[in-house]
């Protein structure tokens, strides 16, 4: 069991009687989504994962930015202890696979990281700096196959 887990019973919960308990309920299937609008919110842990359109004709990178909601009222509303919200931001790379930083290439990046205080000429930057930081995320819905589905659209200046 993860640590969260054992920190949340006593001692005396016995995994293995929690795997055998029966239960008569049904789960819910559908998430409450928060209200499309903005909200104060951490970056978590940043990622850098590979894409590709369905029929295969482009690829690349993208960044995964998840990012915590620290709205308690939001919280209450969709009965969520934790509130984590995504954006994808998209890169361009050069030829030599290194990140493009040619006028009007990667200016989803520069928008989030100039929302972070992270986007001085001049001064190091890495990915993993954008993880950690406050800022205001615009949350909007998007529907996908009947369901909505919560995502970042834009990060502000905290």
């Amino acid at each position: 069991f993860s640590r969260a887990v054992t920190e949340t019973f006593s001692m005396d919960f016995n995994p293995q009687a929690f795997l055998d308990a029966t239960f008569n309920d049904a789960n819910s299937t559908e998430i409450i989504n928060l209200d499309e609008g903005e909200y104060q919110a951490q970056s978590g842990e940043i990622e850098i994962t590979t894409w590709q359109t369905r029929d295969g004709s482009k690829s690349g990178l993208k960044l995964l930015v998840p990012w915590e909601v620290l709205d308690e009222t939001a919280k209450a509303k969709t009965k969520r202890n934790k509130i984590i919200v995504r954006q994808d931001v998209m890169l361009d790379l050069t030829e030599n696979g290194t990140l493009d930083m040619s006028e009007g290439k990667n200016t989803n990046l520069g928008r989030l990281r100039d929302a972070l205080g992270l986007n001085q000429k001049g001064a190091p930057f890495n990915m993993r700096m954008l993880s950690g930081r406050m800022a205001k995320v615009k949350v909007g819905l998007r529907e996908y196959e009947g369901r909505r589905f919560e995502e970042v659209r834009g990060v502000a200046k905290a």
